[in-house]
């Protein structure tokens, strides 16, 4: 889900009604690019989710944007994931599902269409 750093998006989205269609019933994991950031350069995310960055978020140089996060709903036990590295980028974002099922990665890639460099991290 692309929000365009969209504030309104934004609060659309954590501000959700109580309801059987509430984007925290309905889902366990929301990739999100371009999130709207405060000045602080944190994104916001509701009291149902847990919000993963990249792990590069806190090394990467001041003034670099914020481009992908992912929620993980609050009713996923945080005994069944964990966030994957991936240094280097503030472009990509990712997790690992460990279960009865096996293993699954989730990984929020955010590309500009500019260059190339988040598919050469990737590699």
């Amino acid at each position: 889900m692309n929000l365009h750093k969209s504030k309104t998006a934004t609060f659309d989205l954590i501000n959700e009604p109580e309801n059987t269609n509430a984007l925290s019933k309905t889902h366990d994991f929301v990739c999100i690019q371009e999130p709207w950031t405060d000045r602080v350069g944190n994104a916001r995310k509701g009291s149902r989710w847990h919000i993963i960055y990249p792990t590069s978020r806190l090394s990467m140089e001041s003034g670099v944007l914020l481009r992908s996060v992912i929620l993980i709903n609050r009713k996923i036990s945080s005994n069944v994931w964990r966030q994957i590295d991936v240094p280097g980028t503030d472009d990509i974002t990712a997790v690992l599902l460990t279960g009865p099922f096996g293993k699954l990665g989730i990984f929020n890639i955010y590309n500009d269409g500019k260059h190339s460099i988040t598919l050469t991290i990737l590699r």
